[in-house]
């Protein structure tokens, strides 16, 4: 699995997200873990989301039939996770 490190320079913007997709995005912090190790911060997590979504879409827009690389898998929700 690639890691994306961010290079300098960094771009810091403040932004809002909405609960659900914070939560995902935590769900996939903790299972990139899980699976290396590897503790990401919040902005590695969402360099590597995008790296990923990039990938897969290319340039184009429209979903690659081979992508260059295996993509992670989203993190399983729980039912009960799914309920909240």
């Amino acid at each position: 699995m690639m890691m994306i490190e961010l290079p300098p320079p960094h771009v810091s913007r403040l932004f809002i997200l909405p609960i659900p997709t914070f939560d995902y995005l935590k769900r996939y912090q903790r299972a990139v873990a899980a699976r290396t190790g590897q503790k990401l911060d919040n902005s590695q997590v969402i360099t590597q989301l995008l790296a990923e979504h990039e990938q897969f879409i290319g340039l184009t827009g429209k979903p690659s039939a081979a992508p260059k690389a295996a993509l992670l898998m989203p993190p399983k929700v729980s039912a009960k996770e799914g309920q909240e």
